[in-house]
């Protein structure tokens, strides 16, 4: 009887330990699925973050570009590039500075960089 009873109680503790076991089993799964979903909850939330700030920056860009081509038309970029030539021409300290004609095609659809170059026309030497 005595031997029975030793092996009941053996018995219960194994059980005992087994379901202690498949508990700290069960818990640490538990622990890891959390952590991997908050992982992943926040790397999303960094790219959404990312795509909206990319996003926000690419409507910026856009919307300013806009307002820029509603301000200046052709006509207006043209004086601009005339004004720019001016004030560098004043700040050579040319005594006389004429724009009497431009480099480059008469075409205007060909906008080439020599079209912005001035012809300069010295002042005769005083002599």
């Amino acid at each position: 009887m005595k031997r029975k009873q030793q092996e009941v109680e053996f018995y219960e503790k194994t059980c005992a330990l087994e379901k202690k076991k498949t508990e700290n089993e069960t818990t640490l799964q538990l622990e890891n699925i959390n952590r991997d979903f908050e992982i992943n909850r926040k790397r999303l939330e960094n790219e959404q973050q990312n795509e909206r700030e990319k996003k926000n920056f690419e409507f910026e860009t856009t919307k300013r570009e806009i307002e820029l081509s509603k301000k200046h038309t052709p006509i207006t970029l043209e004086k601009y590039t005339i004004d720019s030539n001016e004030r560098i021409y004043r700040q050579l300290k040319i005594g006389e500075t004429r724009i009497n004609q431009f480099l480059g095609s008469d075409d205007p659809k060909s906008l080439s960089l020599g079209c912005l170059l001035p012809g300069l026309t010295l002042p005769p030497a005083h002599g």
